[in-house]
């Protein structure tokens, strides 16, 4: 157990701070986090990442976009975005996993289309990639939202200020997922912290790539017990990577296979396992 009151002395190679990312990776595998900030070695990016960062870069353009304006961009401006930033990133993609350039465009137009439909109507954005920073004792740790502002449940349903994230995603994610996450934790925390306002929310806009594409709204109470559970998580996380504590996660998990983590080859493939 970490003391009460200890000296904090992060890595450098992390920015001597914690972000939500950061957090999740220590806690998916911590030898993962030691490759990746530690050694500061980069894992090729799988062809999921790069659909899922395109798709970002199209919603962030809109909600800059609608921060002012107040509505959405036709639809063609944001597909173009997507598009265009998929074509730039594909080259990078190492294993594209049965998917082709064509079916990841097809089904982006399709995405876009839908998430215009039958979510955008319900947001008014007023921050975007909008960066926090917190405070766990001595840990600083800063995130950024994808989106915040006010969204309304339903056509006549009542508003309230949220924080989203995106994801691009094959299925949406269980009820464990929605209220264990840290990300989700962390940007209700710092918009409750930007606002000075504790009636927030969060929530996942998951972007299902189906067969036929739609979009789920998956909502999480930020609750003051949640905001102690994530300092205690902080706590203990930033204690042992100052320990040096860099131990593989259980084999039996779904992130450890080549699929999911870039640094497979050089761990437990090394062991022909």
């Amino acid at each position: 157990m970490p003391p009460v009151e200890y000296k904090v002395e992060l890595p450098q190679s992390c920015g001597g701070r914690l972000s939500p990312t950061q957090i999740d990776m220590y806690l998916r595998c911590p030898l993962q986090y030691y490759h990746r900030y530690i050694e500061g070695a980069k894992e090729p990016p799988g062809v999921a990442l790069i659909e899922g960062s395109s798709h970002h870069a199209g919603l962030e353009m809109n909600n800059n976009h609608k921060v002012v304006a107040h509505e959405d961009l036709p639809i063609h401006r944001i597909v173009e975005r997507f598009e265009d930033e998929f074509s730039t990133r594909k080259k990078d993609i190492t294993d594209w996993q049965g998917e082709t350039a064509e079916s990841i465009v097809d089904r982006g137009r399709k995405i876009v289309k839908t998430y215009l439909n039958d979510f955008a109507p319900h947001l008014q954005p007023e921050l975007v990639e909008h960066e926090f920073k917190l405070k766990v004792g001595a840990v600083p740790v800063i995130g950024y939202m994808d989106v915040a502002g006010d969204f309304s449940i339903g056509d006549d349903g009542p508003t309230r200020k949220v924080a989203i994230d995106y994801k691009v995603v094959a299925r949406a994610k269980s009820a464990a997922e929605v209220e264990g996450s840290v990300q989700l934790g962390f940007y209700g925390w710092g918009l409750r912290d930007l606002l000075s306002q504790k009636e927030v929310g969060a929530g996942f806009c998951c972007l299902k790539k189906t067969k036929t594409p739609s979009v789920e709204w998956q909502p999480t109470k930020i609750t003051t017990g949640r905001l102690r559970w994530l300092r205690h998580i902080v706590t203990h996380v930033a204690f042992g990577i100052q320990s040096g504590s860099f131990p593989p996660c259980d084999p039996c998990s779904w992130c450890c296979c080549p699929r999911f983590c870039g640094f497979y080859a050089q761990c437990r493939g090394k062991y022909n396992v």
